[in-house]
């Protein structure tokens, strides 16, 4: 899995506005795509690969955000 930008991952969500960040595709996703959308640190990976495996998540992606690497989902 590689680290992926925070422009490419409003991109993989369909965020258009600019200068994306974290929460800004959090909101878009709950106001516009009617779901919420989460974040972990690093160190959950477990728990959000897990997440994923029980099929809360459809994926995950490693994003670099303004406050550091974070497990997105898409």
């Amino acid at each position: 899995m590689k680290t992926i930008s925070i422009q490419e991952y409003a991109n993989l969500i369909g965020y258009k506005g600019k200068k994306p960040t974290l929460e800004k595709i959090q909101e878009f996703a709950e106001d516009e795509l009617d779901w919420t959308i989460w974040d972990y640190p690093l160190e959950e990976y477990k728990y959000a690969l897990n997440e994923v495996h029980e099929g809360k998540a459809e994926e995950l992606v490693i994003v670099e955000t303004d406050f550091g690497i974070r497990l997105c989902e898409i």
